[in-house]
């Protein structure tokens, strides 16, 4: 239930990292103010191809399926990337809840 709240709270942050990143990518897009999601996510990332992907393994969680261990990197993650558009900021994502 902890790992849920966390990532509740860090996906109701979008809407201002929306803002915040929006303000700093002009329309010949702009590499992303990765400096900017850092602080307000409050953990690092890695950027790809201009893309800067944050994810959020769920450590706390212990899942099993017919005797096997399901693994944070076996789908058991919350993620959210940033790519540079025209206008602005893409953003994608994926909230795993349990």
């Amino acid at each position: 239930m902890k790992g849920i709240i966390r990532n509740i709270h860090l996906f109701a942050a979008l809407p201002i990292l929306c803002l915040a990143s929006l303000s700093q990518v002009a329309i010949a897009q702009k590499a992303v103010d990765t400096t900017t999601i850092e602080r307000v996510m409050g953990m690092k990332g890695k950027s790809n191809n201009g893309e800067y992907k944050v994810t959020i393994p769920q450590n706390d969680l212990s899942v099993m399926v017919d005797d096997f261990k399901i693994t944070p990197p076996m789908g058991l993650s919350t993620w959210v990337a940033f790519t540079p558009a025209k206008n602005g900021v893409m953003i994608m994502g994926d909230l795993y809840t349990y």
